[in-house]
């Protein structure tokens, strides 16, 4: 656990999605995984995961089919992560990541990520 307080550096991990279509937040927590659908399909607690094939993909492209310009082709690229922390699972579909690691502190990685996503700075 770190505290955003703490101005000790840490190396941090920092991951932004591109061209995101859907993201799911909350459960299930690290004591309750193996609740989770894929659980032994090779999904474990504390993981980073790419799902291969996923359900959730193909309801999206269904729903987004009934529209007039849909292009079955836009989905092709689409993949579906999965991040597995302690007290929460972040699932999101996405075009890709860009992901890095940052010897910074919690704080300083909060700001620069809430500029970027304000279209501010980095």
């Amino acid at each position: 656990m770190m505290d955003v307080a703490d101005e000790s550096l840490e190396l941090v991990a920092l991951v932004r999605f591109e061209v995101p279509t859907a993201i799911r937040v909350g459960a299930p927590n690290d004591e309750v995984i193996h609740g989770h659908p894929l659980h032994g399909r090779g999904l474990y607690a504390y993981g980073a995961h790419e799902v291969i094939h996923s359900r959730w993909v193909k309801e999206l492209q269904a729903i987004n089919s009934v529209h007039s310009r849909y292009d079955p082709a836009r989905w092709k690229h689409t993949h579906h992560y999965l991040l597995a922390f302690h007290d929460e699972t972040v699932e999101c579909v996405a075009g890709g990541f860009k992901a890095e690691v940052r010897r910074t502190t919690l704080a300083k990685a909060c700001r620069e990520l809430l500029q970027w996503v304000m279209g501010t700075g980095a």
